[in-house]
């Protein structure tokens, strides 16, 4: 029942945030996605750069596979996300398009490529997820590369972030996944149903844009993501000992080039 209460409140306040300076919907929009972490029991951690780069402008760009996804990263990065067919500050903006998922059509894509050089040369951030449509697999799919141009036309770097979901032993989890024509009640079920769930957030090594082209820099993000996936880093990874799985340290220094300590959220 606060679950419910939480989401149905955070309808008004989606409609008071564009009122507000900006640095008051920042702050707005952070408390309540954590709140909404706490209340369903799912346990926050960052990884890498994602907590030193989260005021620089740039293109963030995530694998997709919840429509937690946004929540999880509004609650660490509250900046602008390419959800559906619109760009939207507020989660809950949007309507039902929001939980359906449905991917942008080509009018969309040139729209929204406006719409985020716009954000991006006035010196914020915008988050893009850019399977375009959630993913049921354990890695990302196919990355659209249309959007990433309003990171080459603005100079401003693409940041890879891996976002997994798993128990407290590490192992993944796919109660948060969107399956099919899965409704939002039903994936509130079964997430309060699985008491032990965590989720990651990985900042990678930020891909700069001189020189390169979307589809490379797609393709490279595509890349970036899918290894720090197929080899998540250990909770506490020693320098100088080899990982969990047998992985040599220096593989994901090819990825996170700070230190690999996690950061876990106190949402309360």
């Amino acid at each position: 029942m606060r679950v419910l209460l939480h989401l149905a409140g955070g309808v008004p306040l989606g409609l008071l945030c564009p009122l507000l300076g900006r640095a008051r919907q920042r702050r707005m929009l952070q408390r309540w996605c954590s709140d909404l972490l706490q209340l369903l029991h799912i346990r926050l951690q960052t990884q890498g750069q994602m907590l030193r780069d989260i005021h620089r402008p740039g293109l963030v760009v995530a694998n997709h596979t919840s429509w937690l996804d946004a929540i999880a990263l509004s609650a660490v990065a509250p900046e602008r996300c390419v959800t559906g067919n619109g760009l939207r500050f507020w989660p809950l903006t949007g309507g039902a398009r929001r939980w359906s998922d449905r991917p942008p059509t080509a009018d969309d894509s040139a729209r929204l490529c406006d719409q985020i050089t716009a954000r991006l040369r006035g010196g914020e951030s915008v988050i893009l997820f850019p399977e375009g449509a959630a993913s049921a697999g354990k890695l990302p799919g196919h990355f659209h590369s249309i959007l990433l141009q309003s990171a080459i036309d603005c100079q401003v770097p693409v940041r890879p972030v891996a976002i997994r979901y798993h128990d407290r032993d590490g192992r993944p989890s796919r109660a948060a996944d969107i399956i099919g024509t899965t409704t939002l009640p039903r994936s509130l079920w079964r997430i309060l149903r699985s008491p032990d769930l965590h989720v990651t957030l990985t900042g990678l090594a930020e891909l700069p844009c001189a020189g390169e082209t979307r589809r490379r820099l797609a393709r490279d993000a595509h890349a970036s993501i899918s290894l720090a996936l197929r080899h998540p880093v250990a909770a506490s990874p020693q320098p100088s000992d080899p990982c969990r799985d047998g992985t040599e340290p220096a593989l994901y220094s090819l990825m996170l080039p700070s230190a690999l300590h996690p950061h876990t959220y106190d949402l309360r």
